[in-house]
């Protein structure tokens, strides 16, 4: 019941604000998307609740991604959750001051390109 209640409430946090987006499409992140990129190799490290909270927020971010694309395909089609909390680990190692969204976004471009080659 707690997982299904967190779930949820990760997937109101990435969905919402992508119906709120201004007219520049910029829209206020929440949640684990906050997080900065130090806490986010730290949470990786420690290989605890924090990862788990973070993989969830990933995965939701890249459903959603999904749902908006026009083919309704998956972004993420031949990698997996353990390769996207890599990629998000390795990205964060060498940018500490940015955030799990914008590492989460970088991921989402990076699968978007491998997509098109």
């Amino acid at each position: 019941m707690r997982v299904h209640l967190v779930l949820t409430l990760v997937f109101l946090a990435i969905v919402t604000p992508s119906f709120g987006s201004d007219s520049s499409g910029k829209f206020t992140i929440l949640s684990m998307g906050t997080k900065s990129c130090g806490e986010v190799v730290s949470d990786f490290e420690e290989d605890g609740r924090g990862k788990l909270s973070n993989s969830i927020w990933v995965a939701g971010y890249i459903t959603a991604i999904n749902e908006r694309l026009v083919s309704k395909s998956n972004i993420a089609a031949g990698t997996d959750p353990a390769a996207w909390d890599l990629w998000i680990n390795n990205y964060c190692l060498t940018s500490p001051l940015e955030t799990l969204s914008k590492a989460t976004a970088a991921l989402v471009d990076e699968l978007s390109k491998r997509r098109q080659q």
